[in-house]
C-alpha cells in the first residue's frame, strides 16, 4: 500500500536509520501534525545494527489528521545525552482520495 489514510487502524511506521543502536537506550519519533499537535511516539528497536525502528499506531490514534506531518527520530544514549535525526513528511490522507 502506498498511501497512508485518516484514522487507518492497522500501520506500522517502519523507520530505517542506518545507524548502529548499540549504545542507545531508547528511540522516540517527534512529531507535528497537521493541525498544529505535537508530540513524541516511543518505537520499538527492530534491527539494532543498522537501526531500523517501527511504531504501531493504535487503533484511531494519533494520524487522526490528513495533511502532511513532520516526523524526526531523537536517540536517547546510554549516558543521557540525546541526538535528533533529520525530519521528513509523512504525507496522510483523507480516505477516499
Amino acid at each position: 500500500m502506498g498511501k497512508i489514510y485518516q484514522a487507518q487502524d492497522y500501520l506500522k511506521i517502519r523507520v530505517t536509520l542506518n545507524y548502529d543502536l548499540s549504545d542507545v537506550a531508547s528511540v522516540q519519533l517527534n512529531y507535528n501534525g497537521p493541525n498544529g499537535n505535537h508530540g513524541v511516539w516511543d518505537v520499538v528497536i527492530e534491527d539494532v545494527e543498522t537501526g531500523i525502528i517501527y511504531y504501531d499506531v493504535p487503533t484511531g490514534e494519533p494520524l487522526n489528521f490528513a495533511g502532511d506531518w513532520l516526523v524526526w527520530p531523537t536517540l536517547i544514549f546510554n549516558n543521557g545525552k540525546r541526538l535528533s535525526g533529520t525530519p521528513f513528511k509523512l504525507a496522510v490522507y483523507k480516505e477516499g482520495t
